[in-house]
């Protein structure tokens, strides 16, 4: 313990005495800096005075010239004050200018308002115009014949293309005055048309303004149509009437002055097409047609047959009752006979006939057998009237009969389809109105015949029951005698 002691001591004492010696030296060079900092600082003093000298020189220049400038300065002030004085006078008569410029403004712009309205109003008006003229041009059959290619000019500025130019305006007058002046006249040109076929062929054609246009092709003249798209004509897809083919033949050779024409543009012609032939009729009729049409061509032939009997069993009953009656008064009984059996098999005759071979009976007798005669005669007379009764009651039936399964069909039509195209319900429709068409059609001159038939049987009917009981009165008014029994013929 007593040597660690001593050997801090010995290293303190070291140390103090480097100690010692260091701040001695420092202590030295402190003084030396101080000497000079005190040499550099009045070396600065002394520069300081020479520069402020020489700031305070130059501050009082600097002080001359600002004073020289602010006397400037008050100088232009005040002449830019007589400026600014001028100025305001200036400008508040350009501002009063320019209020008397807004009310000219204003009041100008109402004018160039109504001016570019009556513009916008001219310009629509053209434009409308050219529009019309356009589509009157496109419509017109005279465009087939060669349009004016300028009219493309007129059609970019109905779409409101451009400005309008007076050269516009005068091709409008002029195209207009053409129209005009071709819509009022016969011309005949040499141009290609569409054929049913399809094909496009060179034929003369000829145009009544803008009413018809017809054409011969192959020696055949027929109306042709205008189409508007392609500005052309082309022929009718179903030929017109023979008779009125071979009117537009002749007025196209020259032959005559009257021609059809077809004034609704077109319209009545385009019905040709549509059309319906009979044979496509009774197709559009269905299978209900056929018994209808057996109908009708069976009554057709018993209404003939009995027409034809009833004709030749036709007999002038009275000429003939005469002629008995004045033979039978002169007792020539054999003569009686034979002018009602050389009538062959006419009803009155034979029936006369029986009352002739029953003379000589009582009056009772003679009726009997004359109404036997009669009776028999009857059913010759109605053969087939109660069939042709029969076939009068059935056609309209069956017609009936068609309307329904043509309505069934269009309603089939409508649940499948719906009723958003009427073309697809027109089938079932057709066969109805068909069908009913045709069974009334057959109905009626069948009941009529029928009638008119059966009438023609009551008058002859009648006409035995007349004679008959005359000549029973004629027999029974001769005195009773032993003449013979004669069998009627």
């Amino acid at each position: 313990m007593m040597k660690q002691i001593s050997k801090i001591e010995v290293f303190t004492s070291i140390v103090m005495g480097l100690l010692f010696l260091v701040g001695a030296s420092w202590a030295g060079d402190v003084r030396t800096a101080r000497v000079e900092a005190q040499i550099a600082r009045e070396r600065l003093a002394k520069e300081a005075q020479a520069e402020k000298a020489e700031a305070l020189d130059e501050a009082k220049k600097i002080q001359a010239e600002i004073f020289a400038d602010k006397a400037r300065l008050k100088q232009a002030v005040a002449e830019m004050e007589v400026t600014s004085q001028g100025l305001a006078k200036e400008t508040e008569a350009v501002e009063k200018h320019i209020a008397e410029l807004d009310v000219q403004n204003k009041e100008l712009a109402k004018e160039v308002a109504i001016a570019e309205a009556d513009v916008k109003e001219l310009l629509g008006f053209i434009r409308s115009n050219a529009k019309d003229l356009d589509a009157l041009l496109l419509q017109s059959p005279q465009s087939a014949l060669g349009l004016d290619p300028r009219i493309e000019g007129i059609r970019e500025l109905s779409q409101g293309q451009g400005y309008p130019s007076m050269d516009d305006l005068s091709l409008m007058v002029e195209l207009l005055v053409s129209e005009i002046v071709h819509s009022g006249q016969v011309r005949r040109e040499q141009i290609p048309i569409v054929t049913r076929e399809g094909k496009t062929r060179e034929a003369q054609v000829m145009t009544m303004g803008n009413f018809s246009a017809m054409a011969s092709l192959d020696g055949d003249a027929d109306f042709l149509l205008y189409s508007e798209p392609s500005q052309s004509f082309f022929q009718l897809s179903k030929p017109s009437p023979a008779r009125m083919r071979a009117q537009l033949a002749d007025y196209m050779a020259g032959k005559t002055e009257a021609v059809p024409v077809d004034v609704s543009r077109g319209a009545a012609l385009r019905q040709f097409a549509h059309r319906l032939d009979y044979k496509e009729q009774i197709k559009s009729g269905g299978l209900i047609v056929w018994p209808i049409l057996f109908i009708a061509v069976l009554a057709c032939l018993l209404v003939i047959e009995r027409l034809i009997f009833l004709l030749r069993v036709r007999t002038n009953v009275d000429v003939l009752m005469e002629k008995v009656v004045t033979l039978a008064r002169q007792n020539k009984w054999d003569a009686c006979m034979q002018a009602c059996t050389q009538k062959g098999n006419r009803p009155v005759p034979l029936v006369l006939a029986a009352g002739l071979s029953c003379r000589g009976r009582c009056r009772a007798d003679m009726e009997n057998i004359l109404g036997e005669a009669i009776l028999r005669q009857i059913p010759r007379l109605e053969r087939f009237l109660p069939t042709l009764g029969m076939l009068a009651a059935i056609a309209p039936l069956l017609g009936l009969l068609g309307t329904v399964t043509g309505m069934i069909n269009t309603f089939h039509v409508i649940t499948v389809a719906g009723t958003g195209d009427p073309r697809l319900m027109s089938g079932g429709i057709s066969e109805a109105l068909v069908t009913t068409m045709l069974g009334l059609a057959v109905a009626i001159p069948v009941t009529v015949a029928h009638v008119l038939l059966s009438r023609m049987v009551e008058r002859n009917v009648g006409q035995m029951e007349e004679k008959s009981m005359a000549l029973v009165n004629e027999l029974c008014s001769e005195p009773a005698c032993d003449v013979p029994v004669e069998k009627a013929a």
